[in-house]
C-alpha cells in the first residue's frame, strides 16, 4: 500500500510543481488517509492551503476555504 501511496504523491508533486498555482482544490476520495497526504503535500510544496469541496448529499457540494494559520495563531 505504502509504495501506491508514494507513487501517486510523487505523480501529485510533480503536478504542484509544473506551474505556478494560487488556489488548489481538494475533493477527497477514496482512502481518507490519501486524500490527507495530499493535503498535506499541496501545503509542503505550495504553502497555500486547498479548498476542500465536501459533498452534502443530494448533488450538494459546499467548498471549505479554512485558514488552519488564522486558527493556529488566534487559539
Amino acid at each position: 500500500m505504502e509504495t501506491e501511496f508514494n507513487q501517486i504523491l510523487i505523480k501529485v508533486a510533480q503536478k504542484l510543481k509544473s506551474k505556478p498555482w494560487k488556489k488548489v482544490y481538494l475533493v477527497p476520495f477514496g482512502p481518507a488517509v490519501l486524500s490527507m497526504q495530499i493535503k498535506l503535500l499541496v501545503y509542503r510544496i505550495l504553502y497555500i492551503e486547498t479548498i476542500d469541496f465536501l459533498y452534502a448529499g443530494h448533488g450538494v457540494y459546499y467548498d471549505l476555504d479554512i485558514n488552519l494559520r488564522v486558527i493556529a495563531a488566534e487559539s
